[in-house]
């Protein structure tokens, strides 16, 4: 299984967004000296049919690592086909993965989606409100990493590419979801709900809206993460998703 072409170049695109990155027929790597305590601003991606052993993906990693003064090491494998040696040298290497659905979206038409006293509005890049949702979102984030990833996501990530919908529930924050858009696809992201919120409709609505995003835009390739375990896989199946790869996450914080 290989990804399509309009996936593969929606993950450069994304991680053109890095300050440094470096290319290698498995992928790339890519650091950033300004938010070096955020996973996805630093870590070795490999999503292409290639061959490459976990040595030369963790020695590519711990170059750049160094190189921008991350203190963990991140590598994400996607699309597993013919991959099962370098998943198991990677899990013994640093341990078991967090595992993730790349999705893709299949239906048409939009989906409709409304819910009670809840609004969607498109709106510019506020840190401290992404920063309240991200940590809706994930509490267990350290302090220094969430301001990070809130800064991140709202300047360096913030440019022409990237729309940021903000939903809201009589006149409360209730949820947002950011949609990154490429010359040919778009990713879905950042999709988040505050808890007294939930069940509610609001992620439906959200996507609804990031969905009509793309459409606008004339990007009919959508997709998305999401883990594989966790009860958003059945709703994004509600509205069109299919999945077409497995992301495999290993993760390793270094000593002090």
């Amino acid at each position: 299984m290989t990804l399509p072409a309009p996936a593969v170049e929606l993950l450069q695109d994304v991680d053109s967004l890095a300050e440094r990155r470096e290319h290698h027929p498995w992928g790339a790597v890519t650091g950033d000296s300004r938010y070096p305590q955020v996973h996805e601003a630093n870590r070795a991606l490999v999503f292409l049919p290639h061959p490459v052993t976990a040595a030369e993906v963790l020695d590519a990693l711990r170059r750049m690592r160094d190189s921008v003064g991350a203190a963990f090491e991140q590598a994400e494998i996607l699309d597993l086909a013919g991959r099962g040696d370098l998943r198991d040298a990677m899990q013994r290497e640093i341990g078991p993965p967090q595992r993730f659905l790349f999705m893709q979206w299949v239906q048409r038409p939009l989906p409709e989606a409304v819910a009670p006293g809840v609004s969607i509005s498109a709106v510019e890049p506020d840190w401290q409100m992404w920063r309240f949702l991200k940590q809706a979102a994930n509490p267990a984030i350290p302090e220094p990493a969430l301001d990070q990833i809130a800064r991140r996501l709202t300047t360096v990530m913030a440019e022409p590419r990237r729309r940021f919908f903000l939903a809201q529930r009589d006149g409360a924050v209730a949820g947002g979801a950011s949609v990154h858009l490429s010359a040919t696809a778009c990713l879905i992201d950042d999709v988040v709900t505050v808890a007294e919120h939930r069940r509610s409709g609001i992620a439906s609505m959200v996507i609804a809206h990031a969905l009509g995003a793309a459409a606008d835009r004339g990007r009919r390739n959508v997709f998305l993460f999401t883990a594989e375990g966790g009860p958003a896989r059945r709703l994004y199946e509600r509205l069109g998703f299919t999945t077409i790869a497995v992301s495999e996450q290993f993760h390793r914080d270094l000593p002090g």
